[in-house]
């Protein structure tokens, strides 16, 4: 049975309770929904009458998000186990056909890369599910195999683009940056994206404070406080990040920061307050948030 970093089992065998951070599609009642719904969309959308069809591009969003949802149900685990044959190193191993070795091999390493403990590390590493989610801290190089082992399910559907992206991904490893990931030129350098991104996080912790009931002028101070910022600062990166972002990417990031519990609950760190995108926020994320963006700071300023 293979074992955790930590020295502990990755699994009980009997003790399957919580196991999969999906619902077993035995008692999982949406999966016909959610098929008949594509169905759906795919006839509504179909090359029939005309150049357009009324709302393709939505339903096409639509058709995708189901899509996801339905791998995930149907196949989550699958993802969750090629993500931990990666993070453990093994996804090489599990392309081994008997004539590469000798048969005694071949039976060690097919046990080896059938094991559960890949998928329980898959989801400790990609979603922190279960019990050993400290166990397996991100890193770049790691976030790359499993985007590579992802890849490798897709490439049938993505063609060139998808055997493109795993190969630049691959390359990373050996010091190459190739052009599908080498920046475009422009004006702003170093991690201003990702500056960015941190503090339409902390705009984010602002509107989801408001929706709450708070005051906004109070909002701003505890994201302000906590960002090691002053609230002119915050209320600046609201005004110039839809210029730099995007108006109607900043926008929907906001709109899915509403809150769906009541301030008192947001005061208990215990509590997860959700947006409609399943967005995390209370006090603990508000802190995380902050500290990523003081390290990039810090980052910026060893840079210089």
């Amino acid at each position: 049975m293979q074992k955790c970093s930590c020295g502990r089992p990755l699994y009980e065998t009997g003790n399957n309770k919580n196991f999969r951070r999906y619902i077993s599609i035995i008692e999982d009642n949406n999966v016909s929904d959610i098929v008949n719904r594509l169905r759906k969309y795919e006839v509504l959308t179909q090359p029939t009458s005309g150049r357009t069809a009324p709302d393709k591009d939505l339903l096409s969003r639509e058709a995708l998000r189901d899509a996801g949802l339905l791998v995930s149900k149907l196949a989550g685990w699958a993802i969750d186990h090629q993500a931990g044959l990666a993070i453990s190193g093994a996804s090489e191993d599990a392309f081994i056909q008997p004539d590469d070795c000798s048969g005694s091999e071949y039976i060690d390493i097919r046990a080896k890369v059938c094991d559960h403990g890949h998928e329980v590390i898959g989801a400790a590493y990609c979603c922190g599910y279960g019990e050993h989610s400290e166990c397996y801290p991100r890193a770049p190089a790691l976030d790359r195999r499993v985007l590579c082992a992802v890849l490798t399910v897709l490439a049938d559907r993505l063609g060139s683009v998808a055997y493109s992206a795993m190969n630049a991904l691959h390359a990373l490893d050996f010091g190459e940056v190739q052009p599908i990931l080498r920046p475009v030129k422009s004006r702003r350098n170093g991690n201003s994206y990702s500056l960015d991104i941190a503090r339409l996080y902390a705009i984010s912790h602002v509107e989801h404070l408001r929706s709450l009931g708070m005051k906004k002028n109070a909002a701003v101070t505890r994201v302000a406080e906590a960002y090691g910022a002053t609230v002119d600062a915050v209320l600046a990166w609201e005004k110039r990040l839809p210029s730099t972002l995007g108006e109607i990417f900043v926008r929907h990031t906001l709109k899915h920061a509403k809150a769906n519990i009541t301030l008192d609950d947001y005061a208990d760190k215990q509590t997860l307050s959700t947006g409609s995108s399943g967005m995390w926020f209370t006090e603990k994320s508000l802190a995380g948030d902050a500290r990523k963006y003081k390290d990039l700071l810090r980052s910026l300023e060893s840079d210089s």
